[in-house]
């Protein structure tokens, strides 16, 4: 069989699969090398639809890794690396099918796991994966938001660390205001969230977030920016119940937007700007998080 045959067998492979008719951006990629395999004539042709057969080979094996997540069994290896995690403090490597992994590659794929299995393909990575796409071979760049989950009308950015004491608010604080910042100006037309998770959050990062939330407009995009802290060992809890709901996605916007109702209710008589503490921000959240899962 020659290089023109093999890639035809792949194409046609994919083709014919009726489980993944259902992939835009598999199609795309299957029009274009059908297309790119009739004039293919050099060297550089045959490398040009080997990475597009890589690519699909990638999609597939994403797509199948989020549908096995949201198995039982899936679920229960999720929440036992966040676990894990959180009660080592991060300080050991965790393994996984035999191999070894840093704490910090292994917690934002576990978060995606988590994401993914409640949410599918709304859920979006930022990591480097491997070509399996079941393992990642690198946490998320410094230029946008570790993961996101993105709904119909709004969105919430997921940003993860490790770091701890005076390095979490050095490292973590205007990087992550940022991110949200530019996906509020990004998606005009939908509502931006943020979740920050962390083993244990400093109060002076929890204050930084407030300021934002309450107080001052980013100048990215002119808007406030709610980042709820939470956390690893709570986003533990959140995650155990809403792989048993039906309602996940509805409850969650409505916890942002509690949160967001409780700064607009307490406001200063004399200047009518919010009149909230660090520590009534962090009750607000804390008491929004127990109504989110009573209603889960």
């Amino acid at each position: 069989m020659n290089r023109k045959e093999e890639y035809q067998k792949i194409i046609k492979e994919i083709r014919d699969s009726k489980n993944l008719k259902k992939i835009p951006d598999l199609q795309n990629l299957l029009n274009i090398a059908e297309k790119d395999l009739g004039k293919a004539k050099t060297l550089t042709d045959w490398s040009k639809i080997g990475q597009l057969t890589s690519e699909m080979f990638k999609l597939v094996s994403k797509e199948k890794a989020i549908k096995s997540w949201s198995k039982l069994d899936e679920i229960k290896i999720t929440t036992k690396i966040l676990d894990e995690i959180a009660q080592t403090k991060g300080r050991n490597n965790i393994e996984l099918d035999g191999d070894m992994y840093e704490p910090s590659v292994i917690l934002e794929w576990g978060l995606y796991r988590a994401l993914a299995s409640v949410f599918g393909k709304n859920a979006i990575f930022n990591g480097v994966a491997n070509d399996e796409y079941t393992l990642p071979l690198s946490v998320a760049g410094g230029k946008k938001a570790d993961l996101v989950v993105e709904f119909n009308d709004f969105i919430v950015a997921i940003e993860v660390t490790l770091t701890s004491s005076q390095r979490q608010y050095d490292t973590e604080t205007e990087p992550v205001t940022r991110h949200l910042a530019e996906l509020q100006k990004n998606n005009q037309n939908k509502k931006v969230y943020g979740i920050f998770v962390a083993l244990d959050i400093l109060l002076n990062v929890i204050d930084y977030f407030l300021i934002h939330h309450a107080f001052h407009k980013h100048p990215t995009s002119n808007k406030n920016i709610l980042i709820v802290p939470m956390p690893l060992n709570v986003f533990n809890i959140l995650y155990k119940n809403m792989v048993k709901s039906k309602k996940s996605e509805s409850e969650l916007k409505k916890f942002f937007e509690d949160i967001e109702q409780t700064t607009n209710n307490k406001k200063c008589s004399n200047c009518n700007m919010p009149d909230l503490t660090t520590q009534d921000f962090m009750k607000n959240c804390d008491d929004s998080f127990n109504d989110l899962l009573k209603r889960l």
